[in-house]
């Protein structure tokens, strides 16, 4: 279940549609993926093979309190000229 709402949020995210409340929905979503499966085995990332859950649910939660405007899709196209 946790594929589509990754899927879906991080889509949102980086078109900047909501991008805050989409960020904030994705780190519940990959902690509890890491608490049922990947916790079960060992206590830390490291040992558990859960690196990657971790990474990604706090790359969420920086773009969620801080916004993603850096790496938004608006930002990669050319400013238009002001005001020729």
């Amino acid at each position: 279940m946790a594929s589509p709402i990754q899927f879906a949020a991080g889509a949102l995210v980086l078109i900047r549609l909501s991008a805050r409340d989409a960020a904030l929905l994705c780190p519940g979503s990959m902690a509890y993926v890491y608490f049922t499966v990947h916790q079960v085995d060992a206590l830390l990332p490291v040992q558990n093979g859960g690196e990657k859950a971790a990474l990604i649910c706090l790359a969420f939660l920086l773009i969620a309190f801080l916004g993603n405007v850096a790496w938004a899709v608006e930002r990669s196209a050319p400013q238009q000229a002001a005001a020729e």
